[in-house]
């Protein structure tokens, strides 16, 4: 493996990474959320205090919501901006696993787990995404890497003081879910190898000092100004409540991260079994502790979505790249991913028929994966694993592309953006779009907060006939979000009268008058 390969690897990254970022409209609940507390942080100046829709909005902590302002002023408000944070954190978290395996493991073993890493369906998919799990991902590789490095180097305390350093961020990132994290990897670690007594010389007392303080920088001007408020949120609500219960609605099964972590770490779930790990390996045991201790810790949560668990996925980067390395009989490989293609096209259609996405561009992607996997195959039986390894990632990037140019534009979710920026341009500002039984936050951001908000900085989202009448008789007229379905019964109702209507694939905004 040469210098070659490995620029070959972080280009690819760049591109993997970058592509459709300035394109996609922001998906989901979270991204525009984040992307509006970040926009509001940036045009009001107030970088201690996130607000959403004007009201302190304490969810998550500050760090993303700072990176992406530095974005904005760069290159704007734009998804591209708001997205470019997780993009650089996560190039920098390969980068950072690469140069450490390769100061304790070797040159081939240190290019085949970045490699792994980079192009697991994981992480391309949150490096596209203006979320705060790539950025937590990238503070809990950091510490686990100096600790590795540290374990290696003794002399050198530099890297145990960037450990200290890397937890404090990881806070500032994602609240005190970091600090359990990677105390409890490397807890089981000390424990699996007996050297608990190795805790005493990871000097705990500067170590407390160094993550304190970093923690400080935000902690203490935000807990003068809200005092006990602060606290009862961050802490007790998104951290004690959000695990022990299920008041966010986000519960599922103890076993949710099974499937997850399959999917997750597509194309390559099965590399650590296709060649022997040595068991007796420190690294080994490490990784194995980084994989599979966020995997249970977040298992016994009440609350569980697919992006807690992204911290573990370089842990399994480390064991496929050490597996990869000792590839002796590539037919292994090339029938444990076969299996692999079939259990995941499976659950692909499946999702597909549940959620309604159009079959026919499915089918084309689908093929375009399975002919690249075969001819991956034939090149890896052959002995060509270079050429093999380079076409096996480009799977997922032909994946991307007809994710983005065939299913994308078939698919509803564009709506939100084109409907809430033509409705911004013919409203005036005063006017304040509400939701009704629809559960979708892309218009917070692109109305630029013009959007009915509870107090607690969520949407105020209608849910009756009765509530939205009340609405529209206090504010003399309605402009409501909702699915375009709702239309019918509106029309028929008989206290309002329907004003222009804004519809497109799924969703309309609906303007309501009193009779």
């Amino acid at each position: 493996m040469t210098g070659r390969h490995t620029i070959l690897l972080f280009a690819g990254c760049l591109i993997l990474f970058l592509w459709g970022t300035w394109q996609l409209p922001f998906l989901g609940p979270d991204e525009p959320r984040y992307a509006q507390v970040a926009r509001e942080m940036f045009e009001t100046g107030d970088y201690f205090v996130p607000r959403l829709g004007g009201f302190a909005w304490f969810e998550k902590p500050v760090l993303l919501y700072w990176l992406i302002s530095l974005a904005y002023a760069a290159f704007g408000v734009n998804e591209f901006a708001a997205r470019l944070p997780s993009v650089l954190v996560a190039t920098g978290t390969i980068a950072f696993l690469h140069f450490t395996i390769r100061r304790i493991a070797g040159k081939t073993k240190a290019l085949l787990a970045s490699a792994v890493l980079a192009s697991t369906t994981f992480f391309i998919g949150f490096s596209h995404a203006a979320t705060f799990d790539m950025l937590l991902a990238f503070c809990v590789n950091g510490a686990l890497c100096c600790y590795l490095l540290h374990e290696h180097f003794p002399q050198k305390t530099l890297w145990l003081y960037l450990m200290y350093a890397f937890i404090g961020s990881g806070v500032l990132a994602k609240g005190f879910v970091a600090i359990i994290i990677i105390a409890l990897t490397m807890l089981v670690y000390f424990i699996i190898t007996r050297r608990l007594k190795n805790l005493f010389a990871l000097k705990p007392v500067q170590g407390a000092l160094i993550t304190a303080g970093v923690i400080a920088i935000w902690f203490v001007p935000v807990s003068l100004i809200y005092g006990v408020r602060f606290w009862d949120e961050f802490v007790y609500q998104h951290h004690f409540v959000r695990y022990t219960s299920s008041y966010y609605h986000r519960s599922q099964g103890f076993f949710f991260y099974l499937p997850v972590l399959l999917a997750g770490t597509y194309p390559w779930s099965f590399a650590p079994f296709s060649a022997k790990l040595n068991g007796d390996s420190d690294l080994v045991k490490f990784a194995l502790c980084w994989l599979f201790c966020p995997v249970i810790f977040f298992s016994f949560s009440q609350s569980k979505l697919p992006g807690y668990i992204l911290p573990a996925i370089p842990g399994f980067a480390i064991l496929g790249g050490l597996a990869l390395s000792n590839l002796q009989k590539p037919l292994k490989l090339v029938l444990l991913s076969f299996l692999l293609q079939i259990v995941l096209i499976g659950a692909f259609f499946w999702g597909a028929k549940k959620y309604s996405v159009p079959l026919q561009p499915l089918f084309v992607m689908m093929g375009i994966i399975a002919f690249l996997s075969v001819l991956s195959a034939f090149l890896l039986i052959q002995k060509k694993r270079t050429a093999a390894w380079i076409l096996y990632v480009l799977i997922l990037f032909s994946a991307m592309i007809l994710f983005q140019y065939v299913i994308y534009p078939q698919l509803p979710w564009s709506d939100s953006k084109m409907l809430s920026i033509e409705w911004s341009h013919q409203t005036e500002k005063n006017r304040k779009l509400v939701p009704y039984n629809v559960y979708d936050f892309s218009p917070l951001f692109y109305t630029n907060g013009r959007m009915e908000l509870t107090p607690q900085g969520y949407p105020l989202n209608l849910t009756s006939a009765s509530q939205l009448h009340r609405y529209m008789m206090q504010q003399g007229e309605a402009h409501v979000f909702a699915e375009s379905e709702e239309l019918q019964w509106m029309e028929r109702a008989d206290f309002w009268r329907i004003g222009p209507v804004l519809q497109g694939k799924e969703k309309a905004i609906i303007e309501l008058h009193p009779k």
